[in-house]
């Protein structure tokens, strides 16, 4: 249930507080004194496209926010699997709108618009003039029944969309085999020739390393070499060379080893110093030998290394991912090969897997004519209560010409609204009164099967008046004794019917408009069904009837 509205900074609002209540809750006031304007900022925190002109005058951001209580475990259900966890079953959600960026936050927490109006949608349904032209889209008919048919279509329908989501995958599957049967010649000789030109390569992991080491000391020899013959002169050609000198250290050294353990251990690091520099020397002289290059061996590797780089360019950046390639490849022209008795395989599945599609779609055909039927007797029902008494509803169902996500059924509602009409599309018969109180009668039959705990009715008393707006007054407050109900309305008979009513006014303040909001007293709601019924407060005549017709709503 919606608690509490805070809006600040919104068109011609400063700052307002609106505590709503359980059962019907009507707003009414003078043509342009704001209704709307609260509509719109409550659409606006759900989830309505931003704009910055909703940003009053001279302010710098508008702001609303909303208080829901928790009403059942499917609105918890749907904020835990958004990881929000509300305190005391309550939900606050605002919204704050700035120059060039709005943010949305629910518990505290920012949120996308997406999960914003996915929140919103378990909270709240508002229906507004636009909302009414649902009925004008057959397409939508469908889902209007699904929502009547409620938790008992939920298994059939999801067998269905298994079947569908089988049939499509299997239907894909033999779209690839016909185009590999198309092409076959043309895509085996592409590939045996990929095959044959990695295959000849003979390529192994590492290989393109070790190549490029050889290449990169071959293409270095001439520097190399010089290095290592200044190493070697000056480890043992120099008149002076480092060897000669370690030798003559060594002798000396040697002399008086034995004489302390220091002396010992310089010698011992001596001797170890003198060996290093001989193997040094020798390893000078194999990779000197090793630089005496055969230019044939060279060209091989060069060769070697640019064909490797060839394929590696084709295929892959690297030999292991054209190693991968060619299995890949390989499987491909394997399935080729194969590809015959892969499309019969395949087309064999299909034919089971639209047998299987047909039966549940065959069930859910079944189980939504069953349940129109019901729909529309409840339909009728309500549609007398709303003064339609000639009326008549019928819930066409009639097959796609192929199947589709929710099945095969085209779901259209027919009426005929007089006496002696034939039954047509709701588009072609209905007027923008009879199309609201229609909807009405569709959500007063559909209201408890779902989840939603406050609706908002606005322009719901379009184009009726009399004994038609007393049945739409009634009708309302029968939802109301199940849901919250918000109602704006510029008719007496549907505001006598109030539990809790507020009257919506403009004032000017300080040189700008300003929009306020009232709660009424049994006293203020008598002024304000009179006012509505045409007299004014001042009319004694129009006052005794404000009270006969609240009175006659109490009874009811």
């Amino acid at each position: 249930m919606l608690e509490h509205v805070h809006i600040v900074n919104f068109v011609l609002i400063d700052d307002v507080d609106i505590d709503f209540g359980p059962g019907l809750n009507i707003l009414t006031g003078e043509t342009g004194a704001g209704k709307s304007i609260i509509l719109g900022s409550i659409n606006l925190a759900l989830g309505a496209k931003a704009d910055k002109n909703y940003i009053r005058k001279g302010a710098d951001y508008a702001y609303i926010e909303m208080v829901f209580s928790i009403d059942n475990e499917k609105q918890k259900e749907v904020l835990q699997s958004l990881d929000i966890y509300p305190d005391d079953n309550l939900i606050v959600i605002s919204r704050k709108i700035m120059e060039n960026k709005s943010i949305a936050r629910v518990c505290g927490e920012a949120v996308s618009n997406h999960n914003l109006k996915l929140i919103s949608s378990i909270f709240l349904d508002v229906y507004g003039q636009r909302d009414y032209q649902v009925l004008l889209r057959n397409e939508m008919h469908i889902s209007i029944l699904d929502d009547y048919i409620g938790t008992d279509l939920n298994s059939t329908l999801s067998d269905y969309k298994n079947a569908y989501e089988d049939y499509l995958k299997v239907k894909s599957a033999l779209a690839d085999c016909e185009a590999m049967l198309k092409n076959k010649d043309k895509e085996m000789s592409l590939l045996e020739y990929q095959i044959d030109e990695i295959e000849k390569a003979n390529l192994h992991k590492g290989e393109e390393e070790e190549i490029k080491a050889f290449l990169d000391v071959a293409e270095n020899s001439k520097k190399i070499l010089d290095v290592l013959n200044k190493v070697n002169f000056n480890l043992k050609d120099n008149n002076v060379s480092v060897s000669s000198l370690m030798n003559d250290s060594l002798k000396e050294v040697s002399m008086i080893s034995d004489i302390s353990k220091d002396l010992n251990e310089i010698y011992k690091g001596l001797s170890d110093a003198d060996a290093i520099l001989s193997d040094i020397g020798r390893k000078c002289d194999i990779v000197a030998e090793s630089l005496d290059l055969d230019p044939a061996s060279l060209e091989e590797a060069r060769e070697r290394y640019n064909l490797i780089d060839e394929l590696e360019r084709k295929y892959g950046n690297t030999i292991d991912d054209v190693l991968l390639y060619l299995n890949k490849i390989k499987a491909d022209y394997d399935k080729f090969t194969d590809i015959e008795n892969l499309y019969n395989e395949t087309n064999l599945k299909l034919k089971k897997a639209f047998d299987k599609l047909q039966t549940k779609g065959n069930k859910l055909t079944e189980l939504r004519k069953k349940k129109a039927l019901l729909l529309e007797k409840e339909i009728i029902k309500v549609l007398k209560e709303l003064n339609f008494n000639d009326s008549r509803f019928q819930i066409s169902i009639s097959p796609l010409d192929d199947y589709g996500q929710d099945g095969i059924d085209d779901v259209v509602f027919l009426v005929a609204t007089n006496k002696g009409e034939d039954l047509k599309e709701v588009s072609f018969v209905a007027s923008g009164g009879e199309l609201s109180r229609i909807m009405l009668a569709i959500k007063s039959v559909t209201a408890d099967n779902d989840n939603t705990g406050t609706l908002i009715f606005d322009e719901i008393d379009s184009g009726i008046s009399g004994n038609a707006a007393w049945s739409v007054g009634k009708k309302l407050k029968e939802i109301a004794s199940n849901h919250q109900v918000l109602c704006i309305t510029h008719l007496p008979q549907i505001a006598a019917m109030s539990d809790k009513h507020f009257y919506i006014l403009k004032e000017e303040e300080k040189g700008k408009t300003v929009t306020h909001i009232n709660v009424l007293d049994e006293e203020g709601i008598f002024e304000e069904i009179a006012r509505l019924s045409g007299g004014g407060a001042s009319s004694k005549l129009q006052m005794e009837s404000a009270k006969e017709l609240r009175e006659r709503a109490k009874e009811f």
